[in-house]
């Protein structure tokens, strides 16, 4: 009877395992489609991806036609997906 309690308990014990590792796995996948949303471009690299020239990009971050813009330090930066062309 011993046995079949331990086999019973391991196979409970696997199983439970396995849907914590599932359930942490999709977690993490959605937490880095989230950091890799917010991951910020400087505006020629984006203005290149949008096919506009970094002059045209700038004049719109600077009108606040693109979400999620900002500075860092004295450069402007736009967000992945405002550069995809998601949001701009």
């Amino acid at each position: 009877m011993m046995p079949d309690l331990v086999s019973a308990l391991s196979a409970i014990v696997r199983t439970v395992v396995r849907e914590e590792l599932r359930m942490a796995l999709a977690e993490h996948r959605q937490h880095e489609r989230e950091r890799e949303a917010t991951k910020l471009l400087p505006l020629p690299e984006a203005a290149r991806k949008l096919n506009l020239t970094a002059k045209a990009l700038r004049s719109r971050v600077e009108r606040g036609s693109v979400p999620g813009a900002r500075r860092v330090g004295k450069r402007w930066h736009v967000p992945l997906s405002a550069a995809a062309g998601e949001d701009a």
